[in-house]
């Protein structure tokens, strides 16, 4: 019988711990330090039979033994729990948000080309559940050019994944027309996986921290999609701020990155931007800043790029309107400070992605609190992602039907995706809230205008004239992007002498 060897002492232990993490990140704490013994301690290890010094000597040498150890170092202490749409809320914003979006953008390039990377894939349910994803959601996906890459340090569950047999285990949750449409059965309850879903996956070994990527060479340029969720948790935050740079290196502009909900890291996710979903977070690299019409360019109704407008329950926030013992005060009782007037402080400063932070943090505590709901769809709003911006804008109408700037933004959305019928419900119900309300006036007067009810137009517009001819003509308009009464009075009038 071979002798089962421990560690001498814990010298050993943190010899070993540092030379694990110098060779694939893998970081144990000291109070974790003792889960290194127990490859050593389990007679069904390939590590059972031999000393940790020469497990130690045989990895410093970098032998083909050295190699074969640490590839049984991390199958036994690499946590390879996984099942097939794990952490449904990734799948279900990817099914609902990212994957549309993607689609559109592509299309709109004519490059019906997606590249998707499983970056810890381990034994392959992860990939294959993307794959199975997009063989729902792409109808005409035989047109399309779909590359899934899935990496792990792991060769065991690399084996295991391109092997591709599952038990009744791996399936948990699982909907049962996914196991009936996309498995064959075999004897004693196992699963094959299609080769439908298998010809999308390609599997290749890489370690995450020191392999080479982003590289054209292994598929890990130009990516749409990482996944990479409750990987980095074994990682020191150095290893991690390195590997998520280079992530951010391999994506698109506009590709997404999804971790686990204990994966953030502030230093290093500033680069990207943050996308709040009903379901989750989302982090993406941003697209080329898409510019808005110069304020003094008033010759056309401003884009719908929005500006943050107040919300109907939150009082005004100016800093400048505040003498100083006032700002002191309130800096003084911070800790007392209404949750979502920080998150406003945090957009006044520029502090979007913590404010964005924070409101996902209160809608996952209270998804009935309007305000945070109207936040979240005014800042999607803001940086034109509609589809978010349309969800969060919803609900907050759905908790407060009277809430004109959700009415109005829902508007702008709708005008942008040239969506009028809609657009002109919206603004209806907005200068039924408020028949004072200029702007909606002015853009009602617009949609029927276009739609040929010239008289409709004509009192929309006369309305307009007759809001904003008691007022002052300086300051500005909430909800029109900077503009003075004076501009829009004279909008007003190039519509109506404009025969076109």
């Amino acid at each position: 019988m071979s002798k089962i060897h421990t560690l001498d002492s814990n010298a050993d232990l943190l010899r070993l711990r540092d030379l694990l993490e110098e060779k694939t990140g893998i970081y144990f704490s000291a109070e974790k330090l003792d889960r290194l013994e127990e490859p050593f301690r389990d007679a069904k290890s390939g590590l059972a039979s031999k000393s940790p010094q020469e497990v130690i000597q045989a990895i410093l040498s970098d032998s083909s033994d050295g190699r074969f150890y640490l590839h049984q170092l991390v199958a036994a202490l690499a946590t390879n729990e996984t099942y097939f749409f794990r952490i449904t809320s990734h799948f279900q914003v990817l099914r609902n948000y990212l994957i549309p979006e993607l689609i559109q953008t592509k299309i709109s390039q004519g490059k019906k080309k997606l590249r998707i990377w499983s970056a810890g894939c381990s034994t392959g349910e992860e990939p294959y559940s993307m794959a199975i994803l997009l063989l729902e959601t792409l109808p005409d996906i035989h047109a399309w050019n779909i590359n899934i890459l899935a990496t792990d340090i792991d060769m065991d569950a690399l084996e295991k994944a391109q092997e591709g047999i599952y038990r009744r285990w791996s399936f948990r949750g699982v909907e049962s027309h996914v196991i009936r449409d996309y498995f064959h059965e075999e004897r004693r309850e196992r699963f094959q996986i299609d080769d439908r879903v298998r010809s999308l996956v390609t599997f290749h070994p890489l370690n995450l921290k020191d392999g080479p990527y982003p590289s054209a060479r292994n598929g890990t340029s130009d990516l749409d999609i990482i996944l990479c969720r409750n990987v980095t948790i074994y990682f020191r935050p150095e290893t991690n701020q390195e590997i998520i740079r280079k992530f951010y290196s391999c994506l698109n502009e506009g590709g997404f990155l999804l971790m686990g909900a204990a994966e953030f890291y502030p230093q290093t996710h500033r680069f990207f931007e943050v996308r709040v979903f009903p379901e989750s977070l989302v982090y993406q690299r941003p697209l080329p800043e898409q510019r808005s019409p110069r304020k003094e360019d008033w010759t056309s109704p401003p884009k719908p790029a929005l500006p943050l407008l107040p919300s109907r329950e939150l009082p005004s926030q100016s800093k400048s309107e505040q003498p100083p013992e006032k700002r002191k005060q309130k800096v003084e009782k911070k800790k007392e400070q209404d949750p979502v007037d920080e998150a406003v402080e945090l957009i006044a400063n520029g502090e979007m992605d913590k404010a964005l932070l924070l409101l996902a943090h209160l809608a996952e505590k209270n998804a009935q609190d309007t305000r945070v709901c109207f936040l979240l769809g005014q800042i999607a709003a803001d940086r034109h992602h509609v589809p978010d911006a349309c969800h969060w804008l919803s609900r907050t109408l759905a908790l407060d039907p009277l809430h004109l700037w959700a009415h109005y933004l829902l508007a702008l959305l709708r005008l942008h995706e040239g969506k009028m019928d809609e657009a002109l419900r919206s603004l209806k119900k907005a200068v039924y809230i408020d028949p004072g309300f200029a702007v909606g006036h002015f853009y009602l007067g617009r949609i029927y205008k276009e739609q040929g009810q010239i008289e409709k137009a004509r009192t929309n517009f006369a309305a307009v004239k007759s809001l904003l001819g008691s007022n002052s003509l300086s300051g500005t308009l909430h909800g029109a992007e900077g503009m003075t009464p004076k501009q829009l009075l004279m909008l007003v009038d190039r519509e109506l002498n404009d025969e076109g």
